[in-house]
């Protein structure tokens, strides 16, 4: 980069060509390369905080397919998700293997995967897992049911709406990642289906 433009045009001295030892055809890519981890360590893109909020997407999207039921999701639709949670977890786990890798780092700091902006993300993601299902809707009086199911169904809505703006993103640098959208997004559909 030079001024804030990419040069590909870098060519030998017409004098220094003729000498053996000056052969930069190296250079290009090596600067390539420089302007690249200069870049990432400017932005400081923190991978571990990434891959563990996607071991906790997760974790979520686990405990909202173990408990569709409480969302009045039909039995027939509650168990095709179970059986297809592997599609998920399959692909979260390549996206966590995939997000070191070097061709996904511009990328990462175009979407605001650096450390400030992430961590903003992080911080309203984290919020809105702050909630828990119950162990038994029976214990919930009858009329009180109505209420929870509102509740509820906020909760779980605020929870997917933030998983969906990071791993949207993620899946738009990172293709491996489509699956686990894809799958989330069926899900949010289930569930507004289930309670229309």
């Amino acid at each position: 980069m030079f001024d804030g433009r990419e040069v590909t045009n870098l060519t030998k001295c017409s004098l220094c060509a003729k000498r053996e030892e000056y052969d930069f055809d190296w250079l290009p890519e090596e600067i390539k390369f420089v302007e690249e981890r200069i870049m990432v360590v400017q932005h400081h893109i923190n991978h571990i905080d990434i891959q563990q909020s996607l071991e906790n997407f997760k974790d979520d999207i686990h405990k909202v397919v173990n408990n569709l039921h409480f969302l009045n999701v039909d039995k027939n639709t509650q168990e095709a998700f179970k059986q297809n949670l592997w599609v998920f977890d399959e692909s979260i786990e390549k996206g966590k293997k995939l997000i070191t890798q070097q061709k996904y780092q511009q990328g990462l700091i175009d979407h605001g995967f650096y450390e400030q902006e992430f961590s903003r993300k992080n911080t309203m993601y984290q919020q809105s897992r702050d909630y828990e299902f119950p162990k038994n809707l029976d214990q919930i009086k009858s009329q009180e049911k109505h209420h929870w199911y509102d509740r509820v169904f906020r909760w779980v809505g605020r929870n997917l709406s933030i998983i969906n703006v990071i791993l949207g993103s993620l899946s738009s640098i990172i293709s491996a990642l489509g699956a686990a959208t894809e799958f989330k997004e069926t899900i949010e559909h289930a569930i507004n289906y289930a309670y229309a």
